[in-house]
């Protein structure tokens, strides 16, 4: 809080800004964050439903979202598994945000191509899985996105990179995208 931490007023408010998060990024995060709680909200599963409820943190005196409450602690196979299903229904719910209309999209209803159409790129769905897992560390959840990748044919990761794959055979032109990331990822999967 020193405003002439490191000599003057200048060189502190530049070495601050290189080692800090920016308010830019940590609205990034939240909107992240509130979007991620907002698919499960919609889940016709009750048991979904209540990953997204506000309860009041017996650790922390604060109220939070149940799913941190419950993920918290030591890592357990159940803790796992919640978060991947979490991740999971994330991905494939997830679709750009349409500015003009306030509507819910149902995704029942739409073509295989609206759909793709407005799927997010897999870098954009990395930004946000980092703000997911950020957002999960301040909470004291001991889990990380690399837990996830050894889980062998159910891991969100895995299926989202499925379902990617399939969304860019309806568009043929992002064929040459797909043989790029099917490369790199051939000695993951």
């Amino acid at each position: 809080m020193n405003p002439t931490l490191y000599g003057n007023k200048e060189t502190t408010k530049r070495l601050k800004k290189a080692f800090a998060t920016t308010t830019t990024y940590q609205k990034q995060k939240l909107a992240t964050i509130m979007r991620f709680f907002g698919i499960p909200v919609a889940h016709p599963e009750a048991r979904v439903c209540a990953l997204a409820d506000t309860i009041n943190d017996p650790e922390m005196d604060r109220d939070t979202f149940c799913f941190f409450v419950l993920v918290r602690g030591a890592k357990s196979p159940a803790k796992l598994y919640v978060i991947n299903s979490a991740m999971t229904i994330f991905a494939v719910n997830l679709t750009m945000i349409n500015k003009n209309d306030e509507s819910v999209l149902d995704l029942t209803k739409t073509t295989p191509e609206q759909k793709a159409a407005i799927q997010y790129q897999p870098s954009s769905f990395a930004t946000f899985y980092k703000h997911i897992f950020a957002h999960m560390k301040n909470e004291g959840i001991a889990f990380e996105q690399s837990n996830f990748t050894g889980i062998e044919g159910t891991s969100f990761s895995l299926i989202f990179f499925h379902y990617f794959i399939q969304i860019l055979t309806l568009f043929p032109i992002l064929l040459s995208m797909h043989r790029l990331i099917q490369s790199s990822h051939q000695g993951k999967v």
